[in-house]
Parts: structure tokens; sequence; C-alpha cells
């Protein structure tokens, strides 16, 4: 089929669909058609319900786990203990030899060791 004989099919689809819609599902040629556009809107309505059911279920699971995050989290400490643990920056940027660097990693390692 040249491309000419798929738009003159395209042509008669839509003129037989333009006659077929003013006409009542009764008259004899337009049984298919009726039928035709009752499945397909019924298949997109059922598509569009089952995505907003997805993603209604999927935002009730992400809310259920975030309820459960924050009720471990409130089981393991209080915002005033969890602030003393938290890790805390040190801001002292002042030059450090790397013999005396050495010397008290070295002194620390020591005192692991006896402790």
């Amino acid at each position: 089929m040249s491309l000419d004989d798929y738009f003159f099919s395209f042509i008669r689809l839509f003129n037989y669909s333009l006659k077929c819609s003013s006409l009542p599902i009764q008259t004899p040629g337009c049984a298919n058609f009726w039928i035709d556009s009752y499945l397909f809107v019924t298949c997109a309505l059922t598509l569009v319900l089952l995505y907003a059911l997805r993603n209604i279920l999927r935002e009730r699971a992400e809310f259920k786990a975030y309820e459960k995050r924050k009720i471990e989290r409130a089981k393991i400490a209080d915002p005033e203990t969890m602030k003393k643990v938290q890790w805390q920056t040190n801001n002292e940027y002042d030059e450090v030899d790397q013999a005396d660097l050495a010397e008290k990693m070295r002194q620390q390692i020591i005192k692991g060791k006896i402790e």
C-alpha cells in the first residue's frame, strides 16, 4: 500500500465516524462504531483510574514509611541526647606542624593501648 492508500482509508474512516456520531446506535451500519467508541472510552477511563489508584497507594505507602521512621527515631533518643552525640566540627584552623601532629598521634595511640 502506498501512502495515498493509507490517507484515503483514514479519510473514509473519518467520514464514517462523522456520519455515525450523529446517528443513534440502532442504525444498522453504526453499531460497530458505537461499540468501539464505548470500549475505547472504557479502556481510557480504566487506565486513568488505575494510574490514580497506583499514585494514591504509593503515596500512602510512603506516608506509612515516614511515620514508621518518625516513631523509630523517637525511640532512639530525645533531641537533647541526639544533639550531644551529633558530629561537631572543629573550627580551629591554626597551622599544625607535621612533627607535632605525629607526636600527638603517637601519644593518643599509646594512651589507647594503656586504657
